[in-house]
């Protein structure tokens, strides 16, 4: 598994985007012009369970020796970082939200002048966050096999 330039990049970014991203998804939307109702609510104590979740795979990345020495991440896990941080900000612009009146859209229906409905805006945001949860997964096992490698060959490098 290979060391990248934009690893350098994922590195040090992680560290903001693991707070930044679910603080964007349940209240940054708003500035997107997605109306904000009670998913915001709600979605305030599964954002804070969403920075902790997101927290895990950068501090996991600091065990594995060459990516710390090297300041930069591996291309694997670079890649399923860039797919959490993409699905985060489409379910942050398809995430429907709900008033006392029932739904109030998203940023996309809002966009799209409601050409989009809000069932497809639903369904974009729902798989957009499977991927979020499939990539952040991955992103942790790629942090644990990095650790395994790097372990492996100082070990090598020792008895060599």
């Amino acid at each position: 598994m290979q060391i990248t330039r934009s690893g350098r990049f994922v590195f040090v970014a992680q560290w903001v985007a693991a707070f930044v991203l679910p603080l964007f998804v349940i209240i940054g939307r708003g500035l997107i012009g997605s109306p904000l109702g009670w998913m915001m609510v709600i979605g305030i104590w599964f954002g804070l369970l969403g920075v902790v979740a997101m927290y895990i795979p950068p501090i996991l990345t600091l065990f594995d020796g060459e990516v710390r020495r090297q300041g930069a991440t591996r291309r694997a896990y670079t890649i399923s970082t860039w797919v959490v941080w993409i699905a985060l900000l489409v379910l942050a612009i398809t995430i429907v939200d709900g008033g006392d009146s029932g739904g109030v859209g998203s940023a996309l229906t809002v966009w799209t002048g409601d050409a989009v409905s809000d069932d497809v805006s639903n369904g974009i945001a729902l798989v957009a966050l499977l991927v979020a949860f499939v990539a952040l997964a991955a992103a942790c096992v790629l942090a644990i096999v990095g650790i395994v490698r790097s372990a492996k060959s100082s070990r090598t490098a020792a008895n060599a």
